[in-house]
């Protein structure tokens, strides 16, 4: 199911017809990005997969959990910081509706390969 949700995701990137300068209110600040990773469904669900499928050797439930959720944070904090400086480096780039559908395209693609690669390395294996 997550698959199919994450294709959707895909479709959703590759369709969107909204420029740079339809937000309205001018620039997205750190509230407006806390708000969105506190509301951001792929986050909980990665979080969730490293407490399913990960523990911790020779510790309570207690204290795996701790870790999980601290290793988690950490990732959080240094994959969100490594998305803001990428995005800022793209938003100098990016300055017409054509180059802006193009890197929708572009990331559209990558996010369906890696899926079909996922699926296809799943079902083969």
């Amino acid at each position: 199911m997550a698959i199919a949700y994450l294709f959707y995701v895909a479709y959703k990137i590759a369709t969107n017809r909204s420029g740079l300068s339809d937000v309205s209110g001018g620039e997205v600040g750190f509230r407006d990005g806390f708000i969105l990773n506190l509301l951001n469904p792929k986050a909980y669900a990665a979080c969730i997969a490293i407490f399913a499928n990960n523990s911790v050797p020779d510790a309570s439930p207690v204290m795996g959990a701790v870790l999980a959720a601290i290793t988690c944070f950490a990732i959080a904090i240094l994959v969100d910081s490594l998305w803001l400086v990428f995005g800022g480096v793209l938003h100098r780039f990016i300055k017409t509706p054509k180059q802006l559908r193009i890197l929708r395209l572009f990331f559209a693609f990558l996010l369906t390969s890696l899926l079909v690669w996922i699926s296809t390395t799943h079902i083969l294996s």
